[in-house]
């Protein structure tokens, strides 16, 4: 097993290189790119709900995340990775949310967030989902229609994309 530093490099250089590359695809399609840095459990909060507490411990008895890697759950090794990730999307001209500060300051300590010490329930989701989108609308009027500059960006001036992509897009209107 790798350093706690070896793993958190690994994990640094992974993100900024697909970083990188989401990037070149949203300047030539003239959309903005904001990373939102996904918590663990333990960087949220310390000790989970009620519910999260059954269900770590649970997990831990059959050798589970804390075992493999309890490294990665301190707040030292959170601040680190958010720090370097923060560093690495601001040179590539990524907006970066932070989701474990948002979490701390809107969920109470009984509020049950996860079900493991990576996925959220669907409360959680909901959450989440929110989240994010309320501190992107803070950032300014650059991020207030992902979905129109998309629209202008692609599929009005590139008719090839507009059969190909269609069916799947899924863009949502940032704005209060």
């Amino acid at each position: 097993m790798p350093s706690l530093d070896g793993q958190i490099d690994y994990a640094f250089q992974l993100t900024l290189r697909n970083l990188a590359n989401w990037q070149a695809m949203c300047v030539q399609m003239g959309v903005p790119l904001t990373f939102v840095l996904q918590p663990l459990a333990n960087w949220v909060r310390e000790t989970g709900s009620v519910e999260e507490e059954v269900l770590f411990a649970e997990r831990e008895a059959d050798g589970g995340f804390a075992e493999h890697y309890g490294d990665i759950l301190t707040q030292d090794s959170y601040q680190t990775y958010r720090d370097r990730l923060a560093e690495g999307a601001a040179q590539l001209g990524v907006s970066f949310v932070d989701l474990t500060s948002l979490l701390k300051q809107a969920v109470a300590p009984d509020f049950w967030l996860f079900v493991d010490r990576i996925h959220f329930t669907d409360q959680g989701h909901d959450l989440v989902s929110k989240l994010p989108l309320d501190s992107i609308n803070a950032k300014g009027p650059q991020y207030e229609n992902h979905q129109s500059a998309f629209q202008e960006n692609t599929l009005e001036k590139k008719p090839k994309l507009r059969k190909k992509m269609r069916p799947s897009i899924r863009c949502f209107e940032v704005s209060n």
